[in-house]
């Protein structure tokens, strides 16, 4: 069966001023991202594995780029890449730690980082086969680069929709207007972006239920 591997990493981490005090924040991000998970959500948790790189084995995508928004906002204005690869793992899970597992979903979403790298963009889904793939794939690029770099609410807010919370809680929680968070939600196109985000996540949890129709033959 396949499962789902998330690797992502700071983009331009050397050159930070603060790298310190960067890693020290995403540390402290993927310890909540975990505390806020129920049981059996994870089957291996968020890890940091080599000081700007973490590792995730989600039990489903449901969510998951929730958590991984919510972790590019915990640490803006640093930015991060991320890459899912939709493929098997050939190793005993480690329920743990992400680290010491190996199969083709680690492979793919190790080869959807190399292609960020040297294409740009900050998020990719490995494993779909080719016209599934072109199709997430372009989206996920029109949708973080909406976000990539944002400024204020809008990254916030985005989990926050993610999480389907109320305009209204959203901007108790972040100390802003309502009518701001409106704004900045119609002017992004955030209701949009949401809803595909959404889209990609389901059409994932299909192929990590249901067997493969729309997975590749192999890396």
């Amino acid at each position: 069966m396949p499962h789902l591997v998330v690797i992502a990493d700071i983009i331009a981490s050397r050159q930070l001023p603060d790298r310190a005090r960067v890693q020290r924040r995403l540390r402290e991000s993927l310890a909540a991202r975990n505390a806020a998970h129920a049981e059996g959500d994870l089957l291996s948790p968020y890890t940091l594995t080599l000081g700007d790189e973490l590792q995730a084995v989600p039990a489903r995508a449901q969510h998951v780029f929730r958590d991984l928004l919510q972790v590019a906002a915990d640490l803006a204005p640093a930015e991060l890449r991320f890459a899912l690869g939709l493929g098997s793992i050939d190793t005993t899970i480690n329920p743990d730690q992400a680290i010491g597992m190996d199969g083709s979903a680690f492979h793919l979403a190790r080869d959807g980082i190399d292609r960020l790298k040297d294409e740009g963009g900050h998020c990719r889904v490995e494993g779909l086969a080719s016209v599934a793939a072109d199709l997430v794939n372009h989206g996920l690029a029109l949708a973080f680069g909406r976000l990539a770099g944002a400024r204020g609410s809008r990254l916030p807010l985005t989990v926050g929709l993610l999480s389907a919370e109320s305009i209204a809680d959203i901007a108790a929680r972040l100390d802003r207007t309502e009518q701001t968070l409106y704004k900045t939600a119609r002017t992004a196109d955030l209701y949009a972006l949401v809803g595909f985000l959404q889209a990609v996540e389901t059409l994932l949890d299909e192929q990590l239920g249901a067997g493969a129709s729309l997975v590749a033959d192999g890396p």
